[in-house]
Order: C-alpha cells, then structure tokens, then sequence
C-alpha cells in the first residue's frame, strides 16, 4: 500500500485490532458481519496532524504475487489532477470535485507503450495530441462513465474537450484485453478455496448445491438409486427423496426449504443442509452469488443432529445461534406465541441448564419456556419464566441437571411486542 497524500510530514498512521479496528478517533460502530475473522481483525488509519475543514487523502494498493518485487508508484499533482504513474500504466485523477471541462496537460512517463486513463472528463468529445503531433486521436467520452482510455508511448500530451478535425476516434485493439477471470457466481469454497464442481442452482430465494459432487470432496458417503439418496456422515445417516421437501434424519423427519431434485445424475439440496450435514458453516456471498464453506464454530458440533425453527427458518441463521462468535449482533427470531426451534442431538446429553443472549436483552422482557425429551415422543417441560430485561450478554437458566436428546424452545413474546429474537442459545 503506497500511502501518497497526506505528504510524510503532515500524516500520521496508526494500526487498529481487535474491537479498536472498529472504531473512528473513539467512536465506536459495529461492522456488518461482527462473528466473521474480518469482525475483529486489523485496520490501518491514517490521518493528517494538521486539523483541517477539508482533507484530502490519496492511496495505491498493488497487487501481485507474493514473490513479485513491489511495484512503485510516482504521483504528480496539479491544482486539478492527480497524475500516477505504475510499471506501464497512468492514471489521471480529477480533484476538483466537479468535471473536468477545460484543456489538460498530461506528461506520460515510461519506457514503453503506456496505458492511459483519464478520469472526471465532462460527457462529450475529447481530443489527445502528442506535443511532437505524431500522435493525434478524438475520443468519446460517455455520461455516467466519464473516462478515456488509450494506449500511447511515453511524451507530452495536450488533452482538449473537443474534437480534433479529420482525426480517428481511438479504439484499442480487440484482444487487447486478457481473458475475463472465471465467475464466482454459482461456485462453492471450501476454506476460501473454489473446489471444481457443478454450478449452483437456484429455487426461487433458495440456493442449491451440487451435492453428490461435495459430499465426494469431502470423503462422505452418498449413494442414489433411482429416485432416492442415501448420506452417511459423522453418525447421521440421512435419506432424500427427489421432489420431495422431507428427509429423514437417524430415522427422524426433517423438513426441508424446498425440493431435493437431481439433475443429470448429480443431487442438489439447499445449502444449509448440506453445509449442516458437512459440520460446516455456511457463509453466502452477496446477493447469493456463491458460498464458502468454512469450520463450524457450534460448541459440541457433533453430537448436533439437527435444529428446524417450528416456521420455515434459513437453517444457517439457526446454526449461527448456535455459534460462539463473541460480539456477535445478527439474531434469529419467530413472531407469535407459543413458537419456537427444536434441537436433535445424536446421543443423549445430560443437561442442567440453557445459555440464552437476548436481542435487547437489557430493555425488555422475554417469555418462554425449554422442554426436553429422550424419545421425541414424551416430553417435559423444563423451565418456564422470564428473562431479566437487564442484561446485553447471556443469561443463564439452570434446571434440575436429567439427560436428553431433544430440546425445544418456546417463546411466547417479549414486554414490548410478540417477537422472540435469541443472539445466542446454549446447551449447559
């Protein structure tokens, strides 16, 4: 990172970690997505020593491969641009704060063809002359983008907003541009790393994964015939049906968001339940464009069989209740009374307790109640009550200590309106 203005003299950097990379001279704010690494990583922030009305900061990041020398970067500047310069480009850079409508003088350094790019150019036509006039071109500066670009040796140029006379509009040449990287769209990671497998599909908001093709990687056992696929994963052995929106479970039905449905020999089952069957967790990209698949943060992952919300829940938002992710301000909540989640476990789990952190646990009141059974047939309740209402962090409610292998949540509305919303929830 080339750090270019403010000048040495008048800059100050300081490194921030932890919660303090989240903070702007004391002011404290919470990132998007707190319970990921990035949540409490590091931040750079540099400022000027000298209080000012108006700032005006310059960086250059350079990227390339960890054994590649660092590229450096010269910057010149005027009372209306900023001219870089980096191994064979230029970038010109408007600092005026509006468009650029007058003539510009652009000094091109370099040892060969330097590619050029202009920024903040009114809409319109645009002329680029070489101060020897060997080279002489017209471009077409269109609204919304405001840019040109060409390719051009190193020398003087006169940048004018109008057209030159009997001059060609610049086109660079058509392979001129590298092949486009291949899209992440529809593409699934493991750890950060994208593993070959079958684009994504899609059911109406619901993302699909290729199954068969990510149970392989994994070394999990999956078998079809017919219509049918059998998983055996870590103790669960679970069976799909294609158009069906069930599964059974160790025996046990599960719903599901939407149809399992295969495709050309290969399976495809909502996200979540994969990542759920992997002891994965599950983190999409935006807009759902693709997902990485990274180690689970859920205390005592494996003896977890399965967690369904009584509505329809994303089953990742109820698995990242679940996780420990200090600071963590996401929340999965239900609207009603008497509705809640029901957690499977794969070997009975002697309990004397449930961790709950509320969302606005500090301000208001929730009611609820956690039931426990051994057969998912009878069950009792084992703790009914309410939450404090004075507490941010986790509350603990203790119960006399019985084992089980299925717990429910029942939530019956809060002080102020009939949503339960849990930040965390625990086993004890």
């Amino acid at each position: 990172m080339h750090v270019l203005r403010p000048d040495a003299a008048d800059r100050q950097i300081d490194i921030l970690s932890g919660a303090d990379a989240n903070s702007v001279f004391g002011m404290a704010f919470t990132p998007p997505r707190p319970e990921r690494p990035e949540g409490q990583g590091h931040r750079v922030m540099v400022s000027t020593r000298t209080a000012r009305d108006r700032d005006l900061f310059l960086h250059a990041m350079v990227m390339g491969a960890n054994a590649a020398a660092a590229t450096p970067v010269a910057v010149r500047e005027d009372d209306r641009i900023f001219t870089l310069t980096l191994a064979d480009r230029v970038v010109v850079l408007n600092k005026t704060g509006a468009m650029l409508e007058q003539p510009l003088s652009v000094a091109v350094a370099g040892a060969g063809p330097m590619q050029v790019l202009l920024t903040g150019l009114r809409p319109g036509a645009w002329s680029i002359r070489s101060q020897d006039g060997q080279v002489r071109f017209n471009a077409a500066v269109v609204a919304g983008r405001h840019t040109a670009f060409f390719v051009v040796p190193p020398g003087d140029y006169a940048v004018q907003p109008m057209a030159l006379p009997g001059a060609a509009v610049y086109e660079a040449p058509a392979d001129f541009m590298p092949a486009l990287s291949t899209s992440l769209a529809g593409q699934v990671m493991l750890d950060g790393t994208l593993v070959t497998l079958p684009p994504t599909q899609r059911d109406g908001a619901v993302q699909l994964f290729p199954a068969t093709a990510l149970f392989k990687v994994r070394g999990v056992q999956a078998q079809a015939a017919g219509d049918e696929l059998r998983v055996e994963s870590a103790g669960r052995q679970a069976v799909f049906r294609a158009g069906q929106a069930e599964f059974t479970l160790n025996g046990q039905t599960w719903h599901l968001p939407v149809a399992a449905r295969c495709d050309q020999g290969e399976w495809f089952l909502p996200d979540g339940v994969v990542a759920a069957l992997l002891d994965l967790d599950l983190i999409r990209d935006a807009g759902d464009a693709g997902a990485n698949l990274v180690a689970t943060r859920i205390p005592n992952a494996a003896n977890l069989l399965w967690i369904e919300a009584q509505r329809g829940a994303d089953l990742q938002k109820l698995r990242d209740m679940l996780a420990d992710v200090p600071e963590r301000t996401e929340y999965w909540d239900i609207e009603g009374e008497n509705v809640g989640f029901e957690m499977a476990l794969v070997a009975p789990q002697r309990l004397s307790g449930v961790g709950i952190t509320w969302l606005k646990g500090s301000s208001r009141q929730a009611r609820f109640a956690i039931e426990t059974s051994l057969d998912g047939v009878t069950w009792k309740k084992a703790y009914e009550g309410t939450s404090s209402g004075k507490s941010a962090t986790m509350e603990t409610y203790a119960f006399e200590p019985h084992e089980a292998t299925r717990v429910r949540f029942r939530g019956f509305g809060n002080t102020e309106n009939a949503w339960n919303s849990i930040v965390h929830f625990r086993l004890l």
